[in-house]
């Protein structure tokens, strides 16, 4: 069966073709916004990464952190001291209580009592 309708076979082809075309350059357009935003995304946030900063003004929040710091290490410190003196208050002790003498009742002393 011959078509009879030239112009109109011609207006198909072209709505056509414009919308392929059309088609294709929107995939470019998102194609060019996708690798534009991954290439400020990663490698700037990279190359921003690398570039120094200056360092952070010390403020209350450091200071209250220094001073746990600081607090932390005194209280370890003080455990490490109760734990050695106790071993050597538990030696002086058992001297003390097998073989009495002044230098064993003075480390007991020295050793067991509480510090202040």
């Amino acid at each position: 069966m011959p078509n009879n309708h030239p112009q109109r076979n011609a207006i198909g082809f072209w709505k056509l073709a414009l919308g392929i075309a059309f088609g294709l350059w929107l995939g470019v357009i998102a194609i060019g916004l996708t690798g534009a935003l991954a290439w400020q995304h990663f490698i700037g946030s990279a190359l921003l990464d690398s570039v120094p900063s200056q360092a952070p003004a010390n403020d209350a929040s450091q200071d209250m952190f220094d001073a746990y710091k600081r607090n932390l290490a005194d209280i370890q410190k003080r455990d490490e001291e109760k734990s050695a003196n106790a071993a050597k208050c538990q030696f002086w002790t058992q001297q003390n209580a097998t073989a009495p003498s002044a230098k064993s009742r003075a480390n007991v002393e020295t050793f067991c009592e509480p510090r202040k």
